[in-house]
């Protein structure tokens, strides 16, 4: 792995069989422990596990980002040690938005 085991990360797959009802459930049994102000980091944005997290928001006070990738769990990792909030979550989405690069105009230059 690029950093090794990271702690508090929990995943969620949704199956296209399964009734969106019991991944709700599926979610809300680890999220119902978790502290305010958690992040739930989806995939897509406007697909159905970003959709279902969406409706989770309110009842958990947790957060919701979409766009998930590799770049952007690393900077999760690293960022909550020293970030919450509203300043965690910007900063996760920058750092993410930054390592999206035309890498072949990079080597042209």
């Amino acid at each position: 792995m690029i950093i090794g085991p990271i702690k508090n990360i929990f995943s969620f797959s949704l199956f296209p069989d399964q009734p969106t009802n019991s991944f709700v459930l599926e979610v809300e049994e680890v999220l119902k422990d978790l502290p305010k102000g958690t992040i739930i980091i989806t995939d897509l944005f406007g697909g159905t596990p970003s959709n279902l997290a969406l409706s989770l928001k309110y009842k958990y006070n947790c957060h919701v980002i979409s766009g998930l990738d590799i770049s952007m769990l690393i900077a999760a990792n690293e960022l909550r040690l020293k970030f919450r909030g509203k300043e965690l979550i910007d900063k996760i989405i920058k750092k993410s938005l930054d390592n999206c690069r035309d890498i072949g105009q990079l080597l042209d230059k």
